[in-house]
């Protein structure tokens, strides 16, 4: 039996109790009237149902009395419920004890919070519409200005030589490839981000992966001035979707070449630690501030320099925490000395149990 029955069933007990003792001490009194004959039958009749209106009314005042309390809480509970549905999600209904209203209390006020975070969520989720709408007008409208700048010129046939137009064509290519980059990026963040996406897992040694993938960019690096140093432990077999977790260290990669100081060394970790495994790369950054560590991974966000790489779409380290995310680990940056680190941590749960 619950709580509130228990009381409410005291509370009538007391009541019957207390109604009984009423019409007991007025018995008693009609008693002595009547024995005393100064009573007619109508009279005796009359008194008798007076005994029985007061005791009822002795029953309800102490019925009352006992549970008002538990009236005014459910009154109050009421006008904060009224309070709410004027979408005022911030009042907080006050919790008094510990049964069936309180857990009401306590059950409305988690609806509220969760109603309220709903809420909040949408805003953000309109806001971040806004702002997706308007970054990538912007970053598409900067390649195809200068594809439709370059095609006019070469439609008029306003060049000197055939050079100077083939240059023209390859301006023209590189733009197009810059678009279709961007365009393939934003399908992909799109993707990953919404609510019915699924990881395709496989075991795979992390080591021998990064390994071949550091590989693949040592020739890339040593282009662009860059020293790829490693420190990777020898195997760690992990449950991944190998595709995206690919795409994470790529973008990372991709990410280092771009912005990194040149000369300078780019120095790439693995190991495992008590709670799961730790991917790090290090490398030297220009025109960072600590404020923009916890930015880094926002979509469209750029530091100061790479805000005019035509190449960069904004969302290859917001692609990265997404993965990371749908794996149920965690990225950051953390920055000491112009050297930049960012770092992928992926729980211990996903470590293929020997």
């Amino acid at each position: 039996m619950n709580k509130l029955s228990v009381k409410l069933l005291l509370a009538i007990s007391l009541s019957y109790i207390i109604s009984l003792i009423i019409l007991a001490l007025l018995s008693r009194l009609l008693m002595d009237y009547y024995i005393n004959g100064d009573s007619t039958p109508l009279r005796y009749n009359l008194v008798t149902l007076s005994m029985v209106g007061l005791a009822v009314l002795g029953f309800v005042i102490s019925f009352l009395l006992l549970i008002r309390k538990k009236l005014r809480y459910l009154n109050h509970i009421t006008q904060k419920v009224h309070v709410m549905a004027d979408d005022n999600l911030e009042t907080v209904i006050e919790i008094r004890g510990n049964d069936e209203l309180a857990q009401l209390s306590a059950n409305i006020n988690g609806m509220s919070n969760r109603l309220k975070e709903k809420l909040k969520n949408e805003r953000q989720l309109e806001q971040t519409k806004s702002e997706l709408i308007t970054n990538v007008s912007h970053d598409l409208r900067t390649p195809l200005t200068s594809i439709t700048g370059y095609v006019d010129l070469l439609r008029k046939g306003k060049y000197k030589s055939a050079e100077q137009a083939s240059e023209y064509t390859e301006i023209i290519y590189s733009k197009s490839m810059n678009l279709m980059s961007l365009i393939n990026e934003l399908f992909e963040y799109t993707r990953l981000t919404s609510t019915n996406i699924e990881l395709n897992e496989s075991d795979v040694d992390l080591s021998a992966m990064i390994r071949q993938m550091c590989g693949e960019y040592v020739s890339i690096f040593d282009k662009e001035g860059l020293i790829l140093e490693l420190n990777i432990e020898e195997s760690i077999m992990m449950t991944v979707d190998v595709e995206k977790m690919a795409r994470v260290f790529d973008n990372l990669l991709e990410n280092a070449k771009k912005y990194s100081i040149k000369p300078s060394v780019v120095n790439v970790r693995l190991e495992t630690n008590h709670e799961g495994v730790l991917f790090s790369i290090e490398n030297k950054a220009a025109n960072l501030k600590p404020s923009d560590m916890e930015r880094l991974f926002e979509r469209f966000y750029r530091t100061d320099k790479s805000r005019y790489e035509e190449t960069s779409s904004g969302l290859g380290l917001a692609i990265a925490k997404t993965i990371t995310e749908l794996h149920q680990g965690q990225i950051d940056a953390e920055l000491e000395k112009e050297r930049l680190t960012l770092f992928v941590r992926l729980p211990i749960l996903r470590k293929v149990k020997n």
